[in-house]
């Protein structure tokens, strides 16, 4: 498996939900989902789909074995910005 993994910063909106639990009207509900949530996740860009780009923040590299501890899958219609940070 290839290690050469750039590092990245990908900005996205965050997708948003109502989940507390007290009771709202239907036009509350919809003012708290209209605030946009921007997201800043940075990391190894470890997959590219033509849907979406998968970031890993934790790799184990040294080992050889490519353990991560934590990565998340964006989808590409909710990215605003990406940049390599690495060369």
């Amino acid at each position: 498996m290839d290690m050469n993994y750039p590092i990245v910063e990908v900005v996205w909106h965050d997708h948003r939900d109502v989940s507390d639990t007290d009771w709202k009207t239907l036009k509350q509900t919809l003012e708290q989902l209209s605030k946009e949530v921007e997201i800043h996740s940075f990391g190894y860009l470890v997959e590219e789909t033509t849907e979406h780009v998968v970031v890993a923040t934790t790799m184990d590299v040294l080992s050889k074995k490519l353990d991560t501890a934590y990565a998340i899958k964006i989808l590409k219609g909710t990215i605003i910005r990406r940049r390599e940070l690495s060369d």
